[in-house]
């Protein structure tokens, strides 16, 4: 079982495992930040590492001051491709594509990020579907919203 004594620790050992294993599956194609890149940073394909909320159930809290802790993170998928409405569709299939491959990996490939998590699931999935009718004079562009959920948990043993 996977063990933390910091839930502050916890959370950025978590994000940046999620990071790095996107690095490592998208390679230089994609572009993966700690929230959105800068101008210069712009591929055709970008994932931001974006909003967290971490929940701690009292509940589970037991005399040794152990917890367990649900951390919710959200990746925000976004893919431009110039074009018209043609480049709608393969925007949305690009993103599903990204998330596919990284609900696979935490699914079936590192359940436990490395050891840092008891699971780690993708719970929540959700887009507009479409571009803004503002940019659709430069192509299309789409973003998805993938919420992970990691669970943990603190321990006062390393």
């Amino acid at each position: 079982m996977a063990r933390g004594r910091s839930t502050a620790n916890n959370v950025m050992a978590i994000l940046e495992a999620l990071h790095d294993a996107m690095v490592d599956m998208y390679g230089e194609d994609v572009n993966v930040a700690y929230g959105w890149p800068g101008l210069n940073d712009w591929s055709e394909s970008v994932v931001s590492i974006g909003r967290w909320e971490l929940d701690q159930a009292a509940a589970t809290m037991d005399t040794n001051r152990t917890r367990r802790q649900d951390l919710t993170v959200d990746l925000l998928f976004c893919t431009a491709i110039i074009g018209g409405a043609e480049a709608e569709q393969l925007c949305v299939r690009q993103n599903l594509a990204l998330i596919s491959q990284l609900e696979e990996y935490c699914r079936a490939r590192d359940t436990e990020l490395g050891g840092l998590a008891e699971w780690c699931a993708m719970t929540r999935c959700e887009s507009d579907g479409a571009s803004l009718e503002t940019d659709q004079a430069s192509g299309r562009c789409v973003y998805t919203t993938a919420t992970f959920t990691v669970r943990t948990r603190i321990t006062s043993n390393p």
